[in-house]
């Protein structure tokens, strides 16, 4: 992603959610209309994209089907995956600029 772009418009750092998008199957121009408002954050705002703070959430394969998918740049093998936020787990100190 680039440097000026919102991807979660309404993240905060400490509120202890994951913010989870999901674009819901609309074909491509629509997804591409999509792509474009990620430069301002309207991408929420479109009727195609579901917007959900949620604690944690689990992602599975279907199917029989083998295969790898990429989870933040790293190649997995296929299997579920859990995710989960831990609020105030980690505390990070920053020098004032």
């Amino acid at each position: 992603m680039a440097a000026g772009t919102y991807s979660s418009p309404f993240a905060h750092c400490s509120d202890g959610y994951i913010d989870l998008l999901f674009l819901k199957d609309n074909g491509r121009i629509s997804a591409l209309s999509v792509l474009l408002d990620l430069e301002n954050g309207n991408f929420v705002k479109h009727k195609y994209m579901e917007y959900k703070k949620v604690k944690a959430f689990r992602v599975e394969p279907t199917g029989e089907q083998k295969g790898i998918f990429s989870l933040d740049g790293e190649k997995m093998d296929q299997t579920a995956i859990l995710v989960e936020s831990h609020r105030g787990l980690l505390h990070f100190f920053c020098p004032k600029p």
